[in-house]
């Protein structure tokens, strides 16, 4: 079997974006060739992989000038510099060799429209509801360019609902917006959350008498990232700071391009860092000994927190954080008020078996999260599709 996978974000396993389309990638590749269109990348990324990914094309992004992405959007109401390489690429596609299409987002009609010109069946991998995604954007820094965006995804995603002919979804609540948005049709509806590799090792916890590190990681340009930071560290960590526990404990706060407002607020506090924009992550994780997950808002799954999970980590955080996660019944500590994540941190930070707990933490991890649960998962949408 061979599949036509479709993206114009490029899978890598830094940006929550490029994860999930490398989850995606590799989940197929698990169970059948992959022919891959979309941005450059890393070839050693699936150098493992059970069945080969093929390079057919390597979309470039267009320069152009602000008119020409107004001009873009009105006629064509498409977000992506990546729509005019896109379009000298399709007409180079033998689509008869693929089994079905599988698209990354579900802001692209015009994939579908494509894809059906030649009676592909096409399956969406949903990484967010692109409605809320784009007004959280929007809602940060009210441009133009920002709104178009809005409404581009809008339009878009509501075509997308209704052409497509099977949706992975990451969560119940993505699930239930798009059906009461869209009116989706329930039949063409499949769920898989986000799925992490396996790191089978970690560092072993730290001494209760040790100092202890604790993290928190995202994009920091995010309107919901920035508002759970700050939130944090005005109503937690501030008074965390009057107690002896802060003496014996560090906050690591790392992440893409953080906002103003972050820099200014940790000078307040010198137990606190800020790492900006890491060329890694792997050595935050391995070095942490708690995670904090203090979001209250955004769309889709957080993927920060699989990585915290799949580094063995025990997870503080809001219910809103663990959406999508509701299958690991340990190493999760739901915290939505300021008292909760101060209770919270005292008690894992002074138990010494909730530190030695991250064996079975990683454990379910692989159980539940991890790629192998992915691939499996995935063959059975295979089959699943083929069937239509």
């Amino acid at each position: 079997m061979k599949v036509l996978e479709i993206t114009f974000v490029p899978p890598d396993k830094k940006s929550g974006g490029g994860l999930g389309v490398y989850q995606s990638i590799k989940s197929l590749a698990g169970n059948c060739e992959v022919d891959y269109i979309g941005p450059a990348y890393e070839i050693e990324l699936f150098s493992d992989t059970i069945n080969k990914v093929h390079i057919h094309t390597i979309l470039k992004s267009k320069k152009e000038s602000k008119l020409l992405g107004i001009i873009r959007f009105f006629t064509k109401k498409v977000s992506t510099s990546f729509y005019y390489s896109w379009m000298n690429c399709k007409n180079h596609i033998n689509w008869e060799q693929y089994d079905f299409v599988h698209i990354e987002f579900s802001r692209y009609s015009f994939l579908i429209n494509e894809c059906h010109k030649y009676g592909k069946k096409c399956m969406i991998r949903i990484h967010n509801i692109e409605k809320d995604y784009a007004y959280n954007i929007y809602r940060m820094s009210r441009t133009m360019a920002n709104k178009m965006r809005y409404y581009s995804f809008w339009i878009n995603e509501k075509k997308v609902m209704k052409d497509g002919d099977m949706f992975i979804f990451l969560t119940n609540e993505d699930i239930k917006r798009a059906i009461e948005l869209y009116n989706l049709e329930t039949e063409k509806i499949t769920k898989n959350p986000v799925c992490i590799d396996e790191k089978g090792q970690f560092l072993k916890c730290k001494k209760i008498n040790e100092k202890k590190n604790i993290l928190i990681t995202g994009s920091l340009s995010y309107a919901p990232n920035i508002e759970g930071v700050l939130w944090f560290l005005n109503n937690v960590w501030e008074k965390l700071s009057t107690e002896d526990i802060i003496d014996n404990a560090f906050l690591t706060i790392a992440g893409a391009h953080p906002n103003e407002s972050i820099k200014e607020a940790i000078k307040k506090y010198p137990n606190v860092r800020l790492i900006d924009t890491p060329n890694e992550m792997e050595s935050l994780f391995r070095n942490a000994d708690i995670y904090i997950a203090a979001v209250f808002d955004g769309a889709g799954m957080k993927v920060k927190v699989a990585e915290a999970f799949s580094y063995g980590l025990p997870i503080i955080g809001t219910k809103h954080a663990f959406i999508g996660y509701e299958d690991l019944h340990f190493g999760k500590y739901i915290a939505d008020s300021e008292s909760d994540f101060i209770r919270q941190i005292k008690d894992i930070c002074c138990n010494r078996t909730l530190l030695e707990s991250r064996e079975k933490i990683y454990h379910l991890f692989c159980i539940n999260i991890s790629m192998r649960s992915s691939i499996q998962r995935y063959k059975e949408y295979i089959s699943k599709i083929g069937e239509k």
